[in-house]
């Protein structure tokens, strides 16, 4: 497969050592002959960060090609559109550092990639916590894309994604005025300009939630409503108005925005 399908992995860490051997690890074990560039872009991080992926780059020099950029931390989507910047890989993933991959399936996901080559791929992903509660995605992904090519709800789960690099250069990066939910722009701007998309009927990724997870504060759930809000009717004027007050009525009814 090397030579077929090239892939980027981003990872952005800012003193992560507690979860990252685990997530290096998930990329190092990954079977076949695959042509992958994992990019690291560290906010100038002071604990061992920087050692832990040194030595996975000397390890794995053979066959992954390993890259560090550092700079001062402006915000979890200024280091990922510098991981765009920086990657040369025909497709990206966003793994998170303190996430991992499932074993071995990135050659059963490039090999359907390189059978049909569409723009974005999305596949399951299994939440879980530390006290070892797991909970899986896959159901009724059908609804899920239908809704969020409506612009009311978007499945796609970074770590699961695949996206093609050059949909960046005809669709623009990720917005950094924005903390939360800038990735939801993007998707909105992917499906509003019909760009394509295949779902992978697979666990691609294992999700940690704990107390460090942006997510998990009710203050950052107020501000993603609101940043979503903005990209609905950035993209969409009155009809983004529309999907915002009927996302709030779903909150009032059901304590979930959609």
């Amino acid at each position: 497969m090397k030579g077929s399908t090239s892939l980027s992995i981003i990872t952005c860490t800012w003193n992560s050592e507690k979860y990252l051997q685990e997530c290096i690890e998930s990329v190092k074990n990954q079977s076949g002959n695959l042509s992958i560039e994992h990019i690291f872009v560290d906010g100038l991080s002071t604990d061992k960060t920087i050692e832990i992926i040194q030595s996975y780059q000397e390890e794995c020099k053979d066959r992954i090609d390993v890259k560090i950029l550092q700079s001062s931390p402006k915000g979890v989507y200024n280091a990922m559109n510098q991981g765009i910047d920086n990657a040369t890989g025909e497709y990206l993933l966003f793994l998170n550092s303190d996430d991992y991959l499932e074993d071995g399936i990135l050659a059963q996901y490039l090999e359907q990639v390189s059978l049909s080559k569409k723009d974005i791929y999305y596949g399951n992903i299994d939440f879980f916590t530390a006290e070892g509660q797991h909970f899986p995605t896959g159901r009724f992904h059908q609804l899920r894309l239908f809704l969020a090519k409506l612009g009311f709800h978007t499945l796609f789960y970074h770590p699961t994604c695949l996206i093609k690099r050059q949909l960046f250069g005809e669709l623009g990066k990720y917005d950094e005025k924005k903390k939360i939910a800038s990735d939801y722009g993007f998707w909105l701007r992917a499906t509003k300009h019909h760009k394509s998309l295949e779902y992978f009927p697979h666990i691609v990724a294992h999700f940690r939630i704990h107390e460090d997870s942006l997510s998990t504060s009710g203050a950052n759930d107020n501000l993603s409503i609101e940043e979503m809000r903005a990209f609905r009717i950035q993209e969409y004027g009155f009809y983004g108005k529309i999907i915002h007050a009927i996302g709030m009525l779903c909150k009032k009814l059901t304590g979930k925005y959609m």
